[in-house]
């Protein structure tokens, strides 16, 4: 388990060593992800979590469960986690709210930060006034994209986020993340990025360093309340 904040809100990433952090056919969590909540004493019960769709759902929450979302916020839970292997684990705070987001290629450009953008606006809330910090995920060094997704992202405005030539190209997520987020008003030196890549790194688990990606394993990244 790896710790980047521990001040009014501690913030980690589970790694390798602590197992995948799937959650079960029912929703329930894993053994290993019980065990991480043990050691940060946080109890089950005050814990808010999602399944994960690759979709633009971003739910604001007023108690803790488990949510059929790809983002929560809320101002009254007491710590929120989201699973990824590859794709950005977004975690943000500000002074009575904390949430986080889980965004891929396809969410992005699908339009989750919009709806993050507009959650955050029925709970009062404003960009400006947030911080982020982006987890460990894939860089564009290793990101190479082709085929359908290649000519899905040349459609969009996210092509300025192609780099490459001929059957070499690569997408920069975090790069393209980050414009989003400025775009609603986030403040670009409220992101906190922990420059760590999922796919290089030995540390945490990496999508496409695995071998059935219909059964990815996958590490939490948790946002709680210290106080």
């Amino acid at each position: 388990m790896k710790t980047f904040l521990d001040f009014k809100y501690l913030i980690i990433s589970t790694q390798l060593d602590d197992g995948p952090m799937n959650i079960n056919e029912d929703g329930s969590l894993n053994d290993n992800s019980l065990e991480i909540l043990r050691k940060l004493r946080v109890n089950i019960g005050d814990f808010s979590y999602m399944r994960q769709t690759h979709d633009t759902i971003v739910q604001v929450v007023t108690k803790a469960g488990v949510y059929l979302a790809d983002g929560l916020i809320s101002k009254n839970v007491s710590a929120v986690g989201i699973r990824s292997a590859d794709c950005v684990p977004v975690v943000l705070y500000g002074p009575d709210l904390i949430g986080a987001v889980h965004v891929s290629r396809v969410n992005l450009i699908g339009g989750i930060i919009d709806n993050l953008h507009m959650a955050l606006n029925r709970t009062g809330s404003f960009p400006a006034d947030l911080k982020l910090f982006l987890g460990p995920h894939i860089r564009v060094k290793n990101y190479q994209i082709g085929g359908a997704a290649l000519e899905q992202v040349r459609k969009t405005r996210f092509s300025d986020f192609l780099i490459g030539k001929d059957y070499d190209f690569h997408f920069d997520l975090t790069a393209a993340l980050c414009f989003e987020l400025e775009r609603i008003g986030v403040k670009k030196d409220n992101i906190e990025d922990c420059k760590i890549d999922t796919f290089k790194s030995r540390e945490f688990l990496s999508c496409r360093k695995q071998l059935d990606p219909k059964q990815v394993k996958t590490f939490f990244t948790i946002i709680k309340r210290n106080d």
